[in-house]
């Protein structure tokens, strides 16, 4: 029975030295919070003008051409940056 206390003891002592020895090793990591900017392409509707001819007739039914200024929507993509944070694993 001590035979065995004896040998259950000598392992657990080789465990925790070869657990240390390998913790011994090991840098010394640390976790940084890091900004990043990342560029998003996100779309915006514009107004834009445009000329367009029209033809309107004057009293008489006599045809006539005027050029109005119109407008429509269009969407156009533009870049922004937005700011990411990331963790990253910092060894010294």
């Amino acid at each position: 029975m001590l035979k065995h206390l004896y040998t259950l003891a000598a392992a657990v002592v080789v465990t925790v030295g070869l657990a240390g020895a390998v913790r011994a090793c090991e840098p010394n990591c640390v976790m940084k919070k890091v900004t990043q900017i990342e560029w998003v392409t996100t779309w915006e509707t514009r107004r834009e003008p445009y000329q367009k001819n029209f033809t309107l007739y004057d009293d008489c039914g006599r045809p006539y051409t005027v050029e109005r200024t119109c407008y429509r929507d269009v969407k156009v993509p533009v870049r922004k940056p937005v700011p990411v944070e990331k963790w990253i694993k910092v060894c010294y």
